[in-house]
């Protein structure tokens, strides 16, 4: 499985364009937010279209404003069902020990090899819409 809508959630301009640019030649729509606050208008005029992102990938260091913990947060009580893969260069033991409660959600590192993003990304689209069933 290719496409699909996202929403990658990055501070740091190249890399967010480079993300984007890969997972768009893999099919996927993808709108980027540089800040917790552009993220939260995102999945705002999302809802208020009646649209929703078949996932966020979401960095966890966001510079200034919430960073990409307290925006999980803040999201999964606008819509628990939302798919967010944290996406980040802190290991995920750094996840584990600021918030536990979110290591329900998907991790990737950014070390991981860019060639594999899209299908990851996929991976984890398909197999959220296989639990859904």
């Amino acid at each position: 499985m290719t496409g699909g809508s996202l929403l990658i959630v990055e501070d740091e301009y190249i890399i967010a364009l480079s993300q984007k640019q890969r997972l768009e030649r893999h099919g996927f729509s993808v709108q980027l937010a540089y800040s917790g606050l552009q993220a939260l208008d995102a999945v705002e005029a999302a809802f208020q279209d009646g649209r929703q992102f078949d996932a966020i990938l979401m960095d966890i260091n966001l510079g200034g404003g919430p960073d990409g913990i307290a925006l999980t947060r803040t999201l999964q009580l606008m819509d628990p069902s939302l798919l967010i893969l944290f996406l980040s260069s802190q290991p995920q033991s750094y996840l584990a020990q600021r918030a536990p409660d979110l290591l329900i959600f998907p991790f990737i590192s950014k070390a991981t090899s860019p060639s594999t993003l899209p299908g990851l990304v996929a991976q984890h689209i398909l197999e959220r819409s296989s639990d859904r069933l």
